[in-house]
């Protein structure tokens, strides 16, 4: 049973990391904006809420049953990931905007 759990929160896990990395390359790619690379860094941060909606799904399909202390992370993290460059984008909108 014990290995049961850490298989299925192996791939909850490896996506959170990912996300993490995406939101980093978002900001990164945000606060270099006149560089060529920007636009690729801010493209891979745009996959976070997909990763995040995906994680969710994946946590609330087979790790439903399942205690564990790291479960409690999970959803603040995709939250987390989900949410900022939601926020971001519609700043960013609206100032365009309003422009």
């Amino acid at each position: 049973m014990e290995t049961l759990k850490k298989n299925l929160l192996l791939i909850p896990t490896i996506l959170s990391v990912i996300n993490v990395i995406f939101l980093a390359s978002f900001l990164i790619g945000l606060s270099i904006i006149s560089h060529p690379i920007s636009g690729i860094l801010t493209d891979f941060g745009l996959l976070c809420p997909l990763i995040a909606t995906l994680s969710f799904f994946y946590l609330v399909i087979k790790v439903k049953g399942i205690k564990h202390s790291t479960l409690k992370y999970f959803p603040f993290v995709n939250a987390v990931t989900f949410l900022i460059p939601i926020c971001i984008l519609t700043f960013l909108i609206l100032r365009f905007l309003n422009d």
